[in-house]
């Protein structure tokens, strides 16, 4: 069961990869116009505010046993959340975001995902040794 989880995460991070590289071929820039790279900004909160509102709903569905913690779509989701949490502290490290409420939406985004991902790993874990109990 737990490589059937890893598959999950592994395809998620490809369609992500996938999502970025499209964004970067269609709307970054050949010159270095600020203009140009505003595209990509706005694709990013779109990203990011989408992620955490599907996440925030994937969790409250998950508490009221309305969606299975292994379904594709919460893997991705929680895979997502991570990504942009990761993103978010790659550029505060490097002092590329100062803006203070898009570093909180980052680091929530990063908690969130993290959060819904050891759901899905430790209900497995739980599930896993009910069922070998009986």
């Amino acid at each position: 069961m737990k490589n059937f989880i890893l598959k999950k995460v592994v395809y998620s991070l490809l369609l992500i990869s996938i999502w970025v590289g499209l964004l970067f071929i269609f709307l970054y820039p050949d010159n270095n116009g600020l203009g140009e790279t505003f595209k990509v900004v706005i694709f990013l909160i779109f990203t990011l505010f989408f992620s955490l509102a599907v996440g925030i709903i994937m969790l409250i569905l998950q508490l009221l046993k309305l969606l299975k913690t292994n379904s594709s779509s919460y893997i991705f989701i929680a895979v997502l959340n991570i990504s942009l949490g990761l993103y978010g502290a790659v550029l505060l490290l490097f002092h590329q975001m100062t803006e203070t409420k898009f570093i909180s939406l980052h680091l929530l985004s990063l908690l969130m995902g993290l959060i819904m991902i050891m759901n899905v790993f430790i209900y497995n874990k739980i599930k896993n040794q009910n069922s070998n109990s009986f």
